[in-house]
C-alpha cells in the first residue's frame, strides 16, 4: 500500500504545473506594444516559454477586476511605462519580477528565458536522476 503512495505521489508530482503567469500591461496607442502585438502574442502561448510562462495581454481600457485589487493591496507595483511585462506568482496572487519596454523579438525572448532559467524548480524528473534505484527501493522498503 505504502508503494502505491509513493508511486502516486512522484506521478502527481510529475504533472506540469505553472504556477506563474506572464502578464502584460498595455495601452493600446503604444507603439511598443502595437509592435509586441505583432512579433510575439499571436505565437507565444505556443513556445516552450509559454509553459514556464503563459501570457496574459492586459489593455488598460479594460483592466480585471482582480488586478485592480492585487494593485490596491501592493501586490502588484505601480505601471509607469508601457509594455510592462509582469511576473504574477498565482499562489500568492502577487508580482515576483517584471521588466519593462519592448525592443523586439530576441531582446523580448531572451528576457524570458533568462528569467526561467534563474527561477527553475526542481522536477521530479531531476530529483529522480540524482537517486539511485536502491535509494527508491531502500526508501519503499522503508515506509513498508
Amino acid at each position: 500500500m505504502k508503494f502505491l503512495s509513493i508511486l502516486f505521489t512522484l506521478l502527481f508530482l510529475s504533472l506540469p504545473l505553472s504556477v506563474y503567469e506572464l502578464l502584460m500591461f498595455s495601452v493600446s496607442n503604444c507603439i511598443y506594444c502595437i509592435a509586441f502585438n505583432e512579433q510575439v502574442a499571436p505565437t507565444y502561448n505556443d513556445t516552450k516559454y509559454a509553459e514556464t510562462l503563459p501570457l496574459t495581454i492586459i489593455d488598460n481600457a479594460d483592466i480585471p477586476e482582480w488586478f485592480h485589487i492585487a494593485y490596491a493591496e501592493g501586490r502588484i507595483e505601480p505601471i509607469k511605462r508601457t509594455p510592462t511585462f509582469i511576473i504574477f506568482d498565482e499562489k500568492s496572487k502577487a508580482e515576483v519580477n517584471r521588466f519593462v519596454g519592448y525592443n523586439g523579438k530576441e531582446w523580448f525572448y531572451e528576457r524570458v528565458a533568462s528569467w526561467i532559467e534563474h527561477h527553475k524548480r526542481i522536477t521530479p524528473q531531476r530529483i529522480l536522476k540524482t537517486h539511485t534505484h536502491m535509494d527508491i527501493h531502500k526508501c519503499i522498503l522503508h515506509n513498508s
